[in-house]
């Protein structure tokens, strides 16, 4: 592949002399030498009118770039299970380059309902740095939710080190944290069997003037509201959940944790 940045007049002639193909094939494999599906590939060169490209890994870790005009490449492997990896001098040369990658640790256990049995449908779970809050907003911008498999287990890769909890969301139940694990640079580690709390239910009435209130907005905050948040507009920092009172002035927020928590009420 070659390109040509030039400004074309009237009655100029081009000659383009075409370069041969050359051919990047790569296999990328964990430390375990397991393949890595799925994984981006962008490969670039500093040779002149080289175009960079990026592709997808098959299931067996392999990649091929077709048709480039340089002879050496560098090259940035990102998956989620994976830690991000570059190399450099890459022979496109037809011959297959075998890529390592260093998998993340992983978080690995089970979830179960307060009876034993399978959590309900659409359970998530959550990698969290220990510490995290209850409240959405404060989850980490890296944090992915993650369905279980039919058998009620996980497998969660964790960006980084240090103490994490694994936080399940399921419906019916309240947020429940798995106690805190220490994790290594590499490895799994086993968080055993996180069994769900059943979600507490807080039912409101608001009233002004001792006449039921409709249409107040009502949030949930672990914190006490700063003033600001007040008369702000927007949803408050650190919000669990909101709720609209009806027309007799109710409102109710389900699958709560058990605990206290601050209430905001703007009308």
């Amino acid at each position: 592949e070659t390109s040509l940045d030039r400004t074309i007049q009237d009655g100029d002639s081009i000659v383009l002399q075409l370069e041969r193909e050359r051919v990047l094939r790569l296999r990328l494999v964990d430390q375990g030498s397991l393949p890595v599906a799925d994984a981006l590939v962008t490969v670039s060169s500093v040779a002149a009118g080289a175009v960079p490209r990026d592709a997808r890994t098959d299931r067996e870790g392999r990649i091929v770039f077709n048709g480039l005009g340089a002879d050496e490449w560098h090259m940035r492997a990102q998956a989620e299970a994976c830690k991000p990896m570059s190399r450099t001098a890459l022979r496109a040369d037809g011959h297959e380059v075998l890529i390592t990658l260093e998998r993340w640790p992983v978080l690995v256990g089970r979830v179960r309902d307060p009876d034993g049995a399978l959590p309900p449908p659409g359970t998530l779970v959550l990698p969290l740095p220990k510490g995290v809050g209850a409240a959405p907003a404060r989850l980490t911008a890296s944090a992915k939710r993650r369905l279980l498999d039919e058998k009620g287990t996980f497998r969660v890769p964790v960006q980084g080190q240090g103490e994490f909890v694994v936080r399940v969301e399921a419906p019916g139940f309240a947020p429940t944290d798995s106690a805190p694990v220490r994790v290594a640079p590499t490895g799994d580690v086993e968080l055993g069997t996180i069994v769900l709390v059943r979600g507490a239910r807080l039912a409101l009435r608001v009233t002004a003037a001792s006449e039921p209130l409709a249409g107040a907005r009502l949030f949930l905050q672990e914190d006490e509201p700063v003033e600001a948040a007040v008369w702000n507009e927007f949803d408050p920092p650190g919000m669990l959940a909101s709720a609209a009172s009806d027309a007799e002035g109710r409102a109710a927020f389900r699958d709560l944790a058990a605990g206290e928590v601050w209430l905001l009420v703007r009308a």
